[in-house]
């Protein structure tokens, strides 16, 4: 059964010495555990927050289980502290927060992202995120170091089609906010070529397009 959680929890810079089952439960107000300290196990799996989670500085030493939880609104990490943070299958409707987070690892698999949704990956860092790209890709706000270290993330763990991806949308990203001319050709150049070095069929579509003009040319002469 879904436990039913009515009142504002507010527990700011604390240290809780036990483990915390908050696993199914339907928080209706705030949840505020900024700065907290979760000595052991933090079991929110399967949970529903209909307002803000506040978890902003807090550290997690033992599990940090939120796979499966709904955040209706914000869902704010940032400054917070892990060993392993587990958000797999977790559903988000407005910013997850992890801006200047620390998590050795971070999992993300099969997570849901609603169209207004975005994930804040600023300054965070971390020893490896398992997600795919597509699941992120058209809800994380530009910064450049964020999408290198992503790709890195990817190389390593031998996502090599989402290393492409990632490296593609980083590239075509970083080319529409050039204001110099000059690297902006050249850029084009580099996109209508080959891609960025990622996508091949641009490569053969140039050379075909090229073949048919120069044959169009020399019959046509």
């Amino acid at each position: 059964k879904r436990k039913i959680v009515e009142s504002i929890i507010k527990i700011e810079y604390s240290v809780i010495k036990g483990n915390v089952f908050f696993d199914h439960s339907a928080f209706q107000g705030l949840v505020d555990f900024d700065g907290t300290v979760f000595s052991q196990a933090a079991n929110f799996s399967d949970s529903f927050f209909q307002e803000d989670a506040g978890f902003s500085q807090a550290q997690f030493h033992g599990e940090a289980n939120f796979s499966r939880a709904h955040f209706t609104t914000e869902a704010n990490f940032s400054r917070a502290r892990f060993n392993d943070g587990d958000f797999g299958r977790a559903k988000f409707h407005r910013s997850f927060h992890l801006s200047n987070a620390r998590v050795y690892t971070l999992r993300l698999s099969d997570a849901i992202f609603e169209e207004d949704a975005s994930i804040h990956l600023k300054d965070l860092n971390y020893n490896r995120i398992v997600v795919r790209w597509n699941t992120i890709s058209e809800h994380l706000p530009y910064n450049g170091s964020v999408y290198l270290t992503l790709i890195r993330n990817f190389r390593n763990q031998e996502q090599f089609e989402d290393e492409d991806d990632c490296y593609y949308q980083y590239r075509k990203e970083k080319q529409a906010r050039n204001t110099k001319l000059f690297a902006k050709l050249i850029d084009k150049l580099a996109w209508l070529s080959c891609g960025y070095g990622v996508r091949p069929s641009h490569t053969m579509l140039l050379s075909l397009s090229l073949i048919i003009l120069f044959t169009a040319i020399f019959w046509g002469a």
